[in-house]
């Protein structure tokens, strides 16, 4: 039982129709679009960055409000993985090391997220976010390397590739980006294309976990 037919344009073709892409996707761009033009209209664009702000200053309510949701965002990947290894283990009595693998990968990245650890090690010890950012990619690329084969042939992996792609953006806006002189556009480029790739890493593993088990159930129902 495959997510996709093979080969990667035939894969991204074929996600790409998928509802649950176009929907997640779609309201995504589409709220992130929308409240892009209106605070360019109305010609106070840092209210649209106030929205990606830290939580814990003093703010308007809306404050932190795309922050928090991301963070759900995060936590909603992690279970999905969490819980499908635990799954995988007291029905099939194995251990499916690539969701607990892919849960390490995810808890690293929220744990940054959470806890702001590339800014703490910049202004604590004075190491640069670049150096940060090269651990978990390697980090990143270590887990594929190692899980490449399962990736490719029973995953839809495209939507890791959005993911990626968007994280590199969001990656090279803070690094190379200015937010004092244009702060509801640093915020887009940053934090608006961070929640893109999130919103496709939680598909990714909802689809993933969703396969597993009703190969589960599937099997189940064929050993009676």
């Amino acid at each position: 039982m495959e997510l996709q037919p093979r080969g990667w344009f035939n894969s991204l073709r074929f996600l790409v129709t998928r509802p649950a892409f176009i929907w997640i996707n779609g309201l995504t761009l589409g709220v992130l679009g929308a409240l892009g033009w209106f605070a360019r209209a109305s010609g106070k664009s840092y209210r649209f960055a106030v929205l990606f702000k830290d939580p814990y200053s003093g703010g308007p309510f809306y404050q932190a409000f795309f922050t928090n949701f991301s963070e759900v965002i995060w936590c909603i990947a992690l279970a999905i993985c969490l819980f499908c290894f635990g799954l995988m283990r007291s029905l099939d009595r194995r251990y499916d090391w690539f969701f607990l693998a892919t849960a390490g990968v995810i808890a690293m990245l929220l744990l940054d997220d959470l806890q702001r650890i590339s800014l703490v090690v910049k202004y604590g010890w004075g190491v640069p976010k670049v150096a940060m950012y090269g651990l978990y990619m390697v980090v990143i690329a270590t887990y594929t390397w190692l899980f490449r084969r399962r990736i490719a042939r029973d995953t839809p992996y495209p939507l890791l590739l959005i993911m990626v792609g968007m994280f590199l953006i969001s990656a090279m806006s803070d690094v190379f980006g200015n937010e004092n002189r244009q702060p509801g556009r640093f915020a887009l480029f940053e934090d608006g294309t961070k929640l893109i790739g999130l919103m496709n890493l939680m598909l990714y593993c909802w689809l993933v976990g969703q396969q597993e088990v009703k190969r589960l159930v599937a099997r189940a129902g064929g050993d009676r």
